[in-house]
């Protein structure tokens, strides 16, 4: 839960050669989640290693998150980082899910907790 209002930096990376999956929840106060556009504040799916499923984040979908190796041949891209505002109070939850390779990560960067 965040301790005062502030920012937070998202820096993602999802190798996999099997379905894997990245999910950025935001809670209010009330505990009530807070979407955008009807959809998560982050999410990351990958069906497997080659296929382009960009990060969606706030709602809008990525297209940079995902670097064309060859006809019909995607990688993530690395060196993401995604920045947004947090209020006093709320709180994120992180999800991980499937398989992604051990040089995966999802590191949340703030001062606020």
């Amino acid at each position: 839960m965040a301790k005062k209002d502030g920012s937070m930096k998202i820096s993602p990376f999802l190798y996999t050669y099997t379905q894997a999956k990245y999910i950025i929840r935001l809670f209010d106060v009330s505990g009530n989640e807070i979407l955008f556009n009807s959809k998560l504040l982050f999410h990351w799916f990958r069906p497997d290693d080659k296929a382009n499923f960009p990060v969606y984040f706030k709602g809008a979908a990525d297209a940079g998150s995902m670097v064309q190796q060859g006809p019909g041949d995607f990688s993530p891209k690395q060196g993401l980082k995604y920045n947004f505002d947090i209020k006093k109070d709320q709180r994120i939850e992180i999800e991980t899910q499937g398989n992604p390779e051990s040089n995966s990560f999802i590191k949340v960067e703030s001062d606020v907790f």
